[in-house]
């Protein structure tokens, strides 16, 4: 797995650094674009084992970028509900992967249509400011 790289805010300014950024997304994107749910529940792990192993660092990056914020009211209301949201996707990732039969006309009978859900790349999220982690 690829490590986090990380972006100082004037780096996420500049054009060229954007630019770049995005096209080491798009390759590791290449590189599973149509991942299993055991590599996804993998993704999700690897993101909950650096949060807990990176949350005083974050703590003190938000409180640095509030002007202060209390190191237990990011864990209370940022981390814990990240680190749920993350359990819930792993236990519904396989159910959320399953193909999905879809009905056929009778002309086409005894043919059978299925949806298979599969990632269309990379997208960039734009979050609130007051809860960036979890949001």
């Amino acid at each position: 797995m690829q490590q986090a790289t990380l972006h100082t805010e004037s780096s996420l300014h500049d054009p060229d650094s954007l630019t770049a950024l995005l096209a080491r997304q798009r390759a590791a994107f290449r590189q599973h674009p149509k991942s299993d749910a055991k590599y996804r529940i993998a993704r999700l792990q690897a993101l909950e084992n650096a949060l807990l192993r990176h949350q005083d660092i974050l703590a003190q990056a938000i409180s640095d970028d509030f002007g202060h914020r209390s190191a237990d009211e990011f864990k209370l209301a940022e981390l814990l509900y990240t680190l749920q949201g993350i359990k819930y996707c792993i236990k519904h990732i396989p159910t959320w992967m399953k193909p999905e039969k879809r009905h056929v006309p009778m002309l086409q009978a005894p043919g059978k249509a299925h949806v298979h859900y599969q990632p269309l790349g990379v997208v960039g999220i734009v979050v609130p400011w007051n809860y960036p982690i979890y949001l």
